[in-house]
């Protein structure tokens, strides 16, 4: 909370939360989202939702418009990421 706290004043907005499977990285951020009412997004699930119908070069040349859109839709200056491992994926 209060790394995204002192996200507010930065330039680059951005905190990350790293850490191996199952330390809880997720519980975090709920938790997060609990007392922020911050919109926490599944990446993984919401690309896969988007991007299904299309081949695996124009899963490429979309992601990063899509990803974008998803966040923008959110209409909310804090998003939370979750699962975000398909944005690295080969």
């Amino acid at each position: 909370m209060e790394s995204a706290e002192q996200a507010k004043e930065l330039y680059h907005r951005l905190v990350l939360v790293v850490g191996p499977a199952g330390s809880g990285k997720t519980l975090a951020l709920r938790g997060v989202q609990e007392h922020t009412a911050a919109p926490l997004i599944n990446v993984n699930l919401e690309l896969s939702r988007k991007l299904l119908d299309l081949s695996e070069r124009q899963r490429i040349l979309h992601l990063f418009d899509t990803i974008t859109a998803i966040v923008r839709a959110c209409q909310s200056d804090v998003v939370l990421l979750d699962n975000i491992e398909l944005i690295f994926d080969n």
